[in-house]
């Protein structure tokens, strides 16, 4: 028979999770979430197959002493053709086993990345993920059968675990749909979003970039609105400010009390919570395009290093700009500017 299946012999639920080492502060809501992912059908036997061929067996002969002509033609078809009962119950198995395999293969994939999780509070346990959300979880996860929905199923679950309440059911909903050349499209600009919520956009939008965000905003990533905005944030004397990529930043210290302004498309709430769980390669050239762009006056050095969340640092700064000494700067703060401290940047605030 064609497309046979053959079950590897699989480890039991209690047997996959002995000895995981996860992280402890993960490793409760982890257990559970992935416990519901492999047990069931991930315990293949010949005792399940032949329990299955029985319940099978057993609703023809319910069918077969049904009161409608529907249900007594259906059962008369499966109780006199044996083959059709193996067909299936070969199609079920078929079926079941490729869910199963591909749930299993989001769990390795998100255990590699809880194993790998460097925990900033390792003193706070998250609570559980929810039955309901993991219901919704597992039939889109059952139905990823590529590598690279895989991986992203597995981040989200990772994710959700860290921090219950990071991806919506919308969301996921979202996820299912996505198609590869959107997917791919997203990933291509992901390395220029700062702060999570917004694309650092050219100042003139033209020709494929424009055609690159118009398919994101079709696709529900991104909001135009009337076209590419200006995003502003209001600072004061002498202040730093860092705006924030995966992992680096770029710093600005002003000079003076100023107005900060760039171009930028905003993420919607779904674009957002598909960010976060990107695996994004920070890169120097946005960070100098964003420099280029951010407006200067009243600012007197920009720089780019490694972020450190926990305590608010940019690490190891490089200049990406710093104002010309012929260049006159308000009365106010001439024979003040100093270079960038090794001391914690103030919070980037939502300029709304």
């Amino acid at each position: 028979m064609t497309n046979d299946v053959t079950p590897e012999s699989s480890l039991s639920s209690s047997e996959i999770l002995a000895g995981l080492n996860l992280p402890r502060v993960i490793a409760g809501p982890a257990g559970k979430a992935i416990s519901r992912l492999i047990a069931g059908i991930a315990e293949f036997g010949s005792a399940w197959l032949q329990g299955l061929a029985q319940q099978i067996g057993d609703s023809a002969a319910a069918r077969s002493a049904g009161q409608n002509a529907i249900g007594d033609a259906a059962a008369k078809i499966a109780a006199s053709d044996d083959a059709l009962v193996q067909r299936a119950v070969h199609a079920l198995v078929a079926k079941e086993y490729r869910h199963q395999k591909n749930k299993e293969s989001v769990v390795l994939k998100t255990i590699d990345i809880l194993k790998n999780t460097n925990d900033q509070n390792p003193l706070t346990t998250p609570p559980n993920v929810e039955d309901d959300w993991l219901n919704v979880f597992e039939r889109y996860a059952e139905e990823a059968s590529s590598e690279r929905f895989q991986d992203l199923w597995a981040r989200v679950l990772a994710g959700q675990i860290r921090k219950p309440g990071t991806f919506s059911l919308r969301t996921l909903r979202f996820i299912s749909e996505l198609d590869a050349d959107t997917a791919q499209l997203f990933e291509k600009w992901a390395p220029a979003v700062i702060n999570g919520d917004v694309i650092q956009t050219p100042p003139q939008v033209r020709g494929t970039n424009f055609a690159d965000l118009l398919r994101l905003q079709e696709a529900g990533l991104i909001n135009l609105s009337s076209g590419t905005l200006l995003r502003r944030h209001t600072v004061s004397e002498r202040e730093k400010i860092a705006f924030r990529y995966k992992t680096h930043a770029v710093g600005i210290q002003t000079t003076d009390a100023t107005t900060l302004q760039y171009p930028a498309a905003p993420l919607t709430k779904v674009g957002r919570e598909i960010y976060s769980n990107l695996d994004v390669e920070d890169s120097v050239e946005n960070a100098r395009q964003f420099a280029n762009a951010v407006s200067k006056y009243k600012v007197g050095r920009i720089v780019y290093g490694t972020f450190l969340r926990t305590s608010g640092e940019i690490m190891s700064p490089i200049d990406l700009w710093v104002r010309p000494a012929q260049q006159k700067l308000p009365r106010k703060a001439i024979g003040q500017v100093a270079g960038p401290r090794k001391g914690k940047l103030d919070k980037m605030e939502d300029p709304g």
